[in-house]
């Protein structure tokens, strides 16, 4: 899965350079003839951060990924902490989810604190 680019009138330039990295890694991809799905990132928060609306701050949004991230995955603090979101990893779980089955429990345990990768 590829995680949709950002399109933000107000934010004109870090827009294009997005979709155009965008596009390389597409062309990669069909070059190599690799399957790939899109996917918003409005999906995948929904999934993990609790109250997400497509209205919520992006440093909103990025503050409560990373204390997810590190809920789901703390042996990886220090690095999320350094790259600033675990976006990758939390993408890379909805996916395992979505391609593998899970249960609400599972996903209600990541918003309560438990190690919910333990719980796959």
């Amino acid at each position: 899965m590829i995680e949709q680019p950002m399109q933000n009138p107000h934010l004109w330039k870090a827009s294009i350079s997005a979709i155009r990295a965008f596009e390389s890694t597409l062309i990669a991809l069909q070059k190599c003839k690799i399957a790939y799905e899109f996917i918003s990132v409005h999906k995948w928060r929904k999934m993990f951060l609790p109250g997400y609306t497509k209205t919520m701050s992006a440093a909103e949004a990025k503050t409560i990924g990373l204390q997810i991230g590190i809920r789901m995955f703390p042996e990886l603090k220090d690095r999320f902490e350094a790259h600033g979101d675990p976006d990758g990893l939390l993408i890379a779980e909805y996916c395992k989810r979505i391609h593998l089955g899970t249960t609400s429990a599972n996903i209600e345990n990541v918003t309560t604190g438990s190690n919910a990768h333990d719980t796959i």
